[in-house]
This record gives structure tokens, C-alpha cells and sequence, in this order.
């Protein structure tokens, strides 16, 4: 074989085994692109709140008072109360307990929150994520979701908000 056909050789030869990754990459559905602030609806509240998409945080956080595991049977729920964005009430829910966890705050102390199992829908798609429970009055927005959440159907442009409405009619799992 002649030095000018050898390159062309190896390409052709490791061509069949690039060929899986690329297939497996265009079997996933594309990412939808979200603004870094969107309106994300809370299936187990029946409301929508605005959260901010943070790739800065590993997991997501919502605001949440009254805070307090419970049993119920075997099974172990939180129990907490989250406000109403439109008419400031406090609406009571109950999500499935998953562990407790230490979380460093802004300030640098440790904090143990709860965390939960509930479903969301941001934009078309509908997911049930891990969420720890704070108070997070002090903060802009009542939702904070983090890359876990996002992971796999989000793109955050950072320099827009409000690019989707939450439909889950037809939303993925």
C-alpha cells in the first residue's frame, strides 16, 4: 500500500466504530432553549411559578415553609406549605420524602434541608425531579432549577427569559 493511501485507509477503518456514537447522539430528542428565567407549572400545586434556570447549582430548590416529615402507612412524605404566586395564600402539599441533605448557603453555613420527588413541566417537557425545601423569601424567584433538572432538555441562554409556556399535554417523562 502506498504512504498516500494509508491515512485513508485508518479513517476507513474507524469509520464503523464512530458510527454508534453519532447514531446515539441523533437518537435523543434535541434540547429546547430556555431564557434563564421561565414559568415552570407545579403538576401537584396546579400553579405555575417563575423559577430561574441555574447551571451554576447541581440540584434545584423551592421555596417552602413549614417544613415536617410524615408518615403515612410505611410510606414517608414532607409535608410543606408553598405560597400562591397570584394570591399570596399558602397552599399545603405533600411529596414523597427522598433523604435530608446539608447545603452550604450563601452566607457559608450549612444548612439541612428536606428534599422531595414532584413533577414539573417546563416548557413541553414534564419531569419529575428532586427538589430540597427553603425558605426562600429573601430570593426573586420562589424556583430555582439546577442542571438536574435540565440536564438533557435544556439549552439556558442567559441573555433571555420568558421564551416558553409549560404544556404538558404531549410532554416526555
Amino acid at each position: 500500500m502506498t504512504q498516500l493511501l494509508k491515512p485513508v485507509f485508518h479513517c476507513l477503518i474507524l469509520l464503523p466504530l464512530m458510527l454508534p456514537v453519532v447514531q446515539a447522539q441523533d437518537d435523543t430528542a434535541d434540547p429546547e432553549v430556555f431564557g434563564w428565567i421561565e414559568p415552570v407549572y407545579l403538576v401537584d400545586a396546579d400553579f405555575r411559578l417563575e423559577a430561574k434556570l441555574d447551571t451554576g447549582a447541581d440540584h434545584s430548590s423551592l421555596g417552602a415553609v413549614h417544613v415536617r416529615r410524615v408518615r403515612v402507612g410505611e410510606k414517608r412524605y414532607v409535608r410543606y406549605s408553598v405560597r400562591h404566586p397570584e394570591t399570596d395564600e399558602l397552599i399545603s402539599l405533600r411529596s414523597p420524602y427522598i433523604r435530608t441533605t446539608r447545603i452550604r448557603n450563601h452566607s457559608g453555613n450549612l444548612q439541612r434541608r428536606r428534599v422531595v420527588e414532584m413533577q414539573i413541566c417546563l416548557g413541553q417537557h414534564r419531569r419529575t425531579v428532586q427538589v430540597n425545601l427553603v425558605d426562600r423569601d429573601e430570593f426573586d424567584y420562589p424556583l430555582l432549577l439546577g442542571r438536574s433538572a435540565l440536564e438533557g432538555i435544556a439549552i439556558i441562554d442567559p441573555a433571555l427569559t420568558q421564551l416558553s409556556q409549560p404544556d404538558c399535554s404531549e410532554a416526555d417523562g
